[in-house]
């Protein structure tokens, strides 16, 4: 699975989260409310995971670039 389909999920995750969290606050459940609040965290988490890794690499590539234009003087 890419990272673009890691933070989509991510994102997908953390929206439901933020959906059921507001649904158990307007009717008054304190279960489904933090159930919501802790789904939209772990979908958070999720997205800023994939976002970190997809830096990672870019700061490798970016990396590499440098050591072979380096390499090429």
């Amino acid at each position: 699975m890419g990272n673009t389909t890691k933070r989509a999920k991510g994102a997908t995750k953390e929206l439901g989260g933020k959906a059921e969290r507001k649904l158990g606050r307007v009717l008054g459940s304190q279960r489904m409310e933090a159930r919501g609040g802790a789904r939209e965290l772990e979908g958070k988490a999720e997205k800023e995971s994939a976002k970190a890794r997809e830096r990672a690499k870019g700061a490798l590539e970016e990396a590499k670039g440098r050591l072979r234009q380096k390499a090429n003087r």
